[in-house]
């Protein structure tokens, strides 16, 4: 991989996780009735969202520590 490819994944990651706690902080403010309709996503969505979640907060607590 070159540095060009290197910095366009990373990009890509944080904005991944960036919009996906965004998307998080949205959800949190949805009534009861919201949030069961939200709720009946099909699984592999809510895998994909929950994995990137924990990623995306194990990277910006890292940030935080440097």
């Amino acid at each position: 991989m070159t540095v060009s490819d290197i910095e366009r994944q990373r990009y890509t990651q944080e904005l991944a996780a960036y919009t996906l706690r965004q998307f998080a902080s949205a959800r949190s403010l949805l009534d009861g009735h919201k949030k069961a309709a939200m709720a009946k996503l099909p699984a592999p969505q809510i895998r994909v969202f929950r994995n990137a979640e924990k990623a995306s907060q194990s990277k910006y607590s890292s940030l935080m520590k440097a």
